[in-house]
């Protein structure tokens, strides 16, 4: 099935099962640079607290804007190691195997290894444009490649061993997914059933909404300055998770060329794709973050082949051609539109 339509950017709209009982609880806040939204069904409220505390702590974890996160302390040009321990350590652990497994099936498309690239290109802390220069480019890919970050488990103890000191990882293409995957892990510990998790667009569902009816998702219009109220598509993905990755908003141009946020890291080029935009459902949200990231790399025909081959993923892909903006649907997506 093929429609004429616009995307991206969700809205949680709500979609019957016996749910009168309950009580919904709606918490919102910020965390990532972005917004969360938390809405669950319970006798017994879950304080907003623990959810915020469990955000602060993933942030202490792999933020690359905190100084003396696990992950920026891994990152110094000093450090050819690192290691951590506890929960800090199995979380990064759980993170950085997710993360090899997506970059091995995708042929390095997708690699936490790309930062100094994305700093090159201004789309990190320095927001500077560039024309780029190639050997420029050649040297600082020889700081990229997932493989050549190794990790090791001692006990309660993890060591993280870079190849090249000077070489960097950044888990922001995978973060918020993770994030939204751990407050449903809270909230499942409270014995907590029906909710719907989301951080900056990244989503999380499970049973059903104070009405009885299944979580919605809204998505709008895949253009940079559209309302994210101008909802085109409807999608319910059940008990399963939903990210986006999209080529339209963070970009600039010079002297003609535009160059988009999404690095290539095997050309190590900033070109935009032929993909404007990608949803992808999947089991969990740290592997739909992931996935959509290393598809809007991947570009259109792989991107689709990959999905396709991919068990227990589905994905929408939004394209433009002759002027139109276009969706195509992975073969089992539809059954998750609603309408």
């Amino acid at each position: 099935m093929r429609l004429y339509i616009l995307f991206l950017c969700f809205i949680i709209l709500s979609c019957k099962q016996d749910t009168k009982q309950l009580n919904q609880i709606e918490y919102k806040g910020e965390t990532m640079g972005t917004f969360y939204s938390v809405k669950f069904l319970t006798k017994d409220p879950l304080p907003q607290k623990q959810i915020d505390q469990k955000l602060i702590a993933i942030n202490a974890t792999f933020s690359t804007y905190i100084e003396d996160s696990q992950i920026s302390l891994l990152n110094r040009p000093e450090n050819t190691s690192w290691t951590m321990q506890g929960e800090e350590a199995q979380e990064f652990e759980e993170v950085f195997l997710i993360a090899k497994e997506i970059y091995k099936s995708t042929n390095g498309k997708f690699d936490p290894t790309v930062k100094p690239l994305v700093d090159y290109w201004g789309f990190g802390k320095d927001k500077r444009m560039r024309v780029h220069q190639k050997s420029e480019i050649d040297s600082l890919l020889r700081l990229v490649g997932f493989d050549k970050i190794d990790i090791e488990r001692k006990g309660d103890e993890i060591t993280i061993t870079k190849s090249d000191s000077k070489m960097e990882i950044d888990f922001s293409a995978i973060a918020k997914g993770y994030g939204v995957d751990k407050i449903a892990e809270l909230l499942e510990d409270k014995q907590v059933t029906n909710y719907m998790v989301e951080i900056g667009g990244e989503t999380t569902c499970k049973g059903r909404n104070l009405q009885g009816d299944k979580w919605t998702l809204g998505v709008s219009e895949p253009r940079s300055g559209s309302s994210p109220s101008k909802i085109i598509l409807k999608v319910q993905p059940g008990n399963f998770s939903m990210a986006s990755s999209g080529n339209y908003r963070n970009f600039y141009s010079i002297k003609g060329k535009t160059y988009n946020h999404t690095i290539d890291p095997l050309s190590g080029m900033a070109i935009p794709s032929d993909l404007l935009a990608i949803s992808v459902i999947a089991e969990n949200c740290t592997t739909a973050d992931a996935i959509a990231t290393a598809c809007i790399a991947m570009g259109k025909e792989s991107s689709l082949n990959y999905i396709e081959d991919t068990a227990n993923v589905e994905a929408c892909f939004f394209y433009e051609k002759e002027g139109e903006i276009i969706v195509d649907y992975s073969t089992s997506f539809e059954q998750y539109i609603v309408n």
